[in-house]
Order: C-alpha cells, then structure tokens, then sequence
C-alpha cells in the first residue's frame, strides 16, 4: 500500500495526473475557459500558513508551470474549496468526495510514525480512495469528452 517513493509516486505522480485531469475535464465543460480562469482566481485568497507549510501559490495553478512536489501536496492540501462548484451535480459532489479522499490518505501516509489504529485507518482510507477513484472513471470521466490542455497542444 505504502510506495517506495512518496514525492515521485503519489505527489509528482497520482495527484499531479488527477490535478491534470480534472483541468481537462473543466476545458471539457462548456465555458471552461472560464471555469478554469475561476480556479486560477482563487490563488490569492489561499492564504500561506506556517512558516513554509503551506507556500503561496503560482499564478496560474493550471498551466502548473515550475511546480515542484511540494507545490503540488500544498495544492491537494487546500483544492476542495477551490474546485467546489466548478462542476455541475452530481461530478461536483463526486470530485469533492475524491478529494476529500485523496487528501485523507495522502495526511495519513505522510505520517511519520504509526500504531496499530492509525495503520487501520490508513487501510480503510486506502480503500475508500480506491473506491472514489473508480467512481469517478466511471461516472464523471465518462460525461465528458476530454481534450488536451493549452499548454499540450503548444508542446505539439
């Protein structure tokens, strides 16, 4: 369950591919440019937190240019209320829940040390993000017809 690598696997790995995907998927949605814009919008009333916990963001989380791990945990640390209501019902609440989810296991791996309750509940919430993971394919990618970021088709 645990990965050798945390910062490259899930950080720079899983949780950069969702981030990405979910950019896509809001390109997707018609008005997604604006959609998008409204998530950018969002970075200056995310407040930096402790003394570099929490760094202030990019200015465009989107285009994620010069991102580094870190970056990419503090984004997954404080999404939710960025992306709530991005999307219409029932993905909105489908990609809340998947969020809440992924941040829930990703503070519970993070841990530095664990008992037997804690390895339980990191278990139990793998098992919940696996299961909100699936959901998601099926239900919310599947709604929409996802193309490739600006940044992507530049690359091209």
């Amino acid at each position: 369950m645990l990965v050798v690598d945390f910062m490259h696997e899930c950080e720079l790995g899983t949780w950069k591919s969702l981030f990405t995907h979910l950019i896509r998927l809001l390109y997707a949605i018609p008005g997604g440019d604006k959609l998008v814009a409204s998530l950018d919008a969002m970075r200056p009333y995310i407040p930096s937190f402790g003394n570099g916990v929490i760094r202030r963001f990019a200015n465009n989380m989107s285009e994620m240019k010069r991102l580094a791990a870190r970056d990419f945990e503090d984004i997954l640390q404080c999404c939710i209320p960025v992306f709530e209501g991005l999307f219409p019902e029932p993905h909105d609440s489908i990609v809340q829940s998947l969020l809440y989810h992924f941040a829930q296991w990703h503070a519970l791996a993070k841990l530095r040390i664990h008992s037997e309750s804690t390895l339980s509940l990191l278990q139990e919430t793998f098992a919940n993000l696996s299961q909100r993971l699936r959901h998601f394919a099926v239900h919310t990618c599947n709604a929409f017809n996802t193309m490739e970021l600006p940044k992507e088709k530049v690359a091209h």
